[in-house]
């Protein structure tokens, strides 16, 4: 026989999944396993059809040893046919159901005119060995003391013939916990809350040291008003205790045991306690979570057994959900896989964990503590499940003060904004005062330098001879020039102005010399105002373009014209100015075309600056003029 692997155990699951949808949502989950994989979906179709033939064969008379299996048929017939009859005081009403212990009816006791109805479980006679009336009696007495509203009370109990031992519990109309949930879509919120009222009613038997053993869905209902009751509270406890152990000597496990459910305790054959109602808690939590089981046992062979429930570690829930079909989160509030892993993710995913540890002592110590984490959670405080770290207590009380936190972070914010602009306008000020006091020493400076230039026009130095421009420049600039080594900024800004001075008289030569010391000066000082460098570079190309050196005019005045727009972000008339003096050198070279291109730009730049009546805009006008003129266009020139 072929092994049953993953793939075996996801075509059993979807069989169960889909054999209890008809219609239209069955015909769509089938139409969106048949994309995903058509031969899966092959296969599953043939096990449909199987399951909801009839099956002739398996009819008792048709089966080897038919005495045997008619025997046994007959038997589980006459559990259904016995509505109507009376077991005690109790009449059978209908046969809810059939499980691994028995049969479950509902039933009806009369007495002066009062009706009650209950659920009847006629246990099988091969769960109640001798003595179990006895033992029964006392643990009824226990029972009888669970008096919490999620609790299905056990009303009556007895024998209807030898060995046929019967519970009667109250009777609960609701459904399974996981059904509910599904098919109402509830999200994590309503899920949890369910869940909470199944944990407060464990909790309250656990404080009467009374214990469940048998925590599963089908064992949880809820009602049509949205209550939940746990069903069969301490029925596992009193059959276990007859003697009855998950575990036989030959090592195959009982009825007792439902194996997606089972602890490892269980398994193992040791007393099972509070910590396995935890751990089963937690198998719960896990489901109705992220709608998947934490344990899914690949065959009910010991072995297997063993490895998924007592040394295989189940994913968190955040992983399974971000893998899982679209169809299954959307169950859970219409999320889908990747927003409901994003929700599970931290401190959910480590309460469910910490119920679902192999060794008991490292589970929950009581479902009160389970219960205590699950509450500080939807109250953003920190879980006791995981180390309290600085950052986690900052996160947990960031998120529980959210408003608080947000408002004192805006009014931080707001007194950090006013300092920052009030230091930055105090910066810029300081910035201002000793750009201001820089500038009046350097008037300073060039004031006494000017006067030191003029003193060669005093008679006692000239001897009463009257000196040009020229000679006052030639006799006083080398000694002001020696003043000026220690302070580049004023000696470029001199250099510039004195070679401007010495171009305007016709010393081309001289002017060069001069304006080429500033670039020198330039460009050993690079953190010199970009309005400087620009300035002395302009100078140099004017003086190379009368020199008739055009190339390298063109260069410096292209590189003055690019520290002018860094410098000023935006159009300026010294950017104008560049333009202008680009264009001369252009039309001096006999570029006339690229030189109105230039003028024109000048032009344009200089009216939107200056305004049309501005004498620079007459000049640029004048130049434009002369470039048409050139090219011949006298009518536009």
């Amino acid at each position: 026989m072929p092994g049953f692997g993953p793939r075996e155990s996801q075509l059993d699951a979807q069989l169960e999944q889909v054999l209890k949808l008809d219609g239209e949502e069955r015909r769509a989950l089938l139409q969106q396993w048949s994309d995903e994989d058509p031969a899966l979906h092959a296969e599953l179709l043939e096990l449909l059809a199987l399951a909801e033939q009839p099956a002739e064969w398996l009819a008792p008379e048709h089966l080897p040893r038919a005495a045997m299996w008619s025997a046994l048929h007959a038997r589980f017939d006459t559990a259904g046919s016995e509505t109507g009859q009376r077991i005690g005081a109790w009449r059978l009403l209908r046969l809810i159901g059939r499980g691994g212990m028995g049969s479950v009816y509902e039933v009806a006791r009369e007495e002066c005119g009062f009706i009650q109805k209950a659920a009847l479980k006629l246990i099988r006679s091969d769960f109640a060995g001798n003595g179990f009336a006895a033992h029964f009696a006392r643990e009824r007495q226990i029972l009888a003391t669970l008096n919490h509203p999620g609790i299905a009370h056990l009303l009556d109990g007895g024998e209807s013939a030898p060995d046929q031992p019967y519970l009667v519990m109250e009777y609960v109309d609701g459904l399974r916990i996981d059904d509910y949930c599904d098919e109402r879509r509830l999200d994590l919120d309503a899920r949890l809350s369910l869940f909470l009222q199944a944990a407060e009613a464990v909790d309250h038997a656990h404080a009467r040291r009374v214990v469940h053993r048998d925590l599963k869905p089908s064992n949880i209902a809820v009602t049509v008003d949205g209550g939940v009751k746990l069903l069969d509270f301490g029925i596992a406890r009193m059959l276990d205790q007859e003697g009855t152990s998950p575990r036989t000597a030959q090592g195959t496990v009982t009825r007792l045991l439902t194996p997606d459910y089972a602890t490892p305790e269980q398994i193992h054959g040791r007393s099972t306690d509070i910590p396995s109602d935890i751990y089963q808690l937690g198998l719960l939590l896990y489901e109705l979570l992220c709608g998947q089981r934490a344990q899914q046992p690949l065959d009910l062979t010991p072995a297997a057994l063993e490895r998924a429930i007592c040394i295989d570690v189940p994913a968190p829930p955040s992983a399974l959900a971000a893998s899982c079909p679209p169809e299954i989160a959307a169950k859970i509030g219409g999320l889908a896989p990747g927003a409901l892993a994003r929700r599970l993710r931290g401190d959910l995913d480590v309460i469910v964990m910490k119920a679902l540890r192999k060794e008991p002592e490292r589970r929950y110590a009581s479902a009160r503590d389970l219960i205590d984490d699950l509450r500080r959670w939807q109250h953003h405080l920190p879980v006791r499940a995981r180390a309290e770290t600085l950052m986690y207590r900052t996160q947990r009380f960031v998120r529980r003060h959210a408003w608080a936190v947000a408002g004192v972070t805006t009014l931080f914010l707001l007194v950090a904004a006013y300092a920052v602009t009030v230091s930055l306008q105090a910066r810029v000020i300081a910035a201002e005062r000793d750009r201001a006091q820089a500038q009046a020493q350097r008037a300073d400076q060039v004031k006494s330098l000017v006067l030191q230039l003029f003193e060669g026009a005093d008679p006692e130095h000239s001897l009463g001879k009257e000196l040009s421009a020229r000679e006052l420049l030639d006799s006083g600039w080398l000694a002001i020039d020696a003043e000026m080594q220690a302070q580049p900024e004023v000696q470029t800004e001199l250099l510039a102005t004195v070679g401007e001075t010495y171009s305007q008289l016709g010393q081309y030569e001289q002017a060069e010399s001069l304006l080429q010391r500033a670039r020198v000066i330039v460009d050993a000082n690079p953190g010199l105002p970009a309005s400087t460098r620009a300035a002395a570079l302009r100078g140099l190309g004017r003086v190379l373009g009368l020199l008739g050196r055009f190339d390298a005019a063109d260069a410096a005045l292209r590189d003055a014209e690019l520290l002018y727009r860094q410098n000023y972000q935006t159009d300026h008339v010294d950017i104008a100015t560049t333009l202008r003096d680009r264009g001369q050198v252009a039309h001096q070279r006999g570029d006339y075309a690229g030189a109105e291109t230039l003028f024109r730009t000048s032009l344009a730049m200089r009216r939107a600056i200056l305004g049309p009546r501005h004498r620079d805009v007459a000049d640029s006008l004048g130049r434009v003029a002369m470039s048409l003129r050139a090219r011949g266009d006298y009518r536009a020139a």
